[in-house]
């Protein structure tokens, strides 16, 4: 995995912004229940400043995944209650390894298709993310979900390479 980070950093020297770092997928590590694959990171993400030391995962300083999650039954109640109370500066490193111990235990990995961090949320064009796929492909082998659940049209097309219309 660590080979395949540091191609993401290369990337993030590319495609992301250059005051931010790339992010990385966390979680179980190894033949994990489900992989749950988002699209870029962005700046909200505390993990993604220059500064931060700890893990550089997915969400960290944010509230509303953890809360989909514990609604799809897939992360604790106590664990959301202790996110709800911080604020996102309030997020510490051991805070934020708690938070991934618990993605953890619940068998899951979480990953982005792109690992290049943006100002905002503006979408990125399809050709960053096909340069993102085949490294997300080996990530994927290394974690060995039992499922890939996509969010996003432009991340499951992308990533089934077939256009999805709605």
């Amino acid at each position: 995995m660590q080979k395949i980070n540091k191609k993401y950093d290369e990337l993030q020297l590319q495609y992301g912004s250059q005051e931010l770092n790339s992010v990385y997928g966390y979680g179980c590590k190894k033949n994990a229940e489900a992989a749950l694959v988002f699209m870029n990171p962005t700046k909200r993400n505390i993990a993604t400043a220059k500064t931060w030391t700890g893990l550089r995962a997915q969400w960290l300083g944010t509230k509303q995944i953890w809360e989909f999650l514990w609604k799809c039954g897939l992360f604790s109640e106590e664990m959301l209650a202790k996110i709800k109370e911080k604020r996102p500066k309030d997020w510490t490193s051991s805070f934020c390894e708690e938070v991934y111990e618990e993605v953890s235990r619940n068998k899951l990995w979480i990953t982005n298709l792109g690992k290049c961090s943006q100002d905002d949320a503006r979408p990125l064009p399809d050709e960053v993310f096909i340069e993102y796929r085949d490294l997300l492909k080996e990530e994927l082998a290394l974690v060995n979900p039992k499922k890939t659940i996509f969010f996003g049209n432009q991340v499951a097309s992308i990533m089934l390479q077939q256009a999805f219309t709605t």
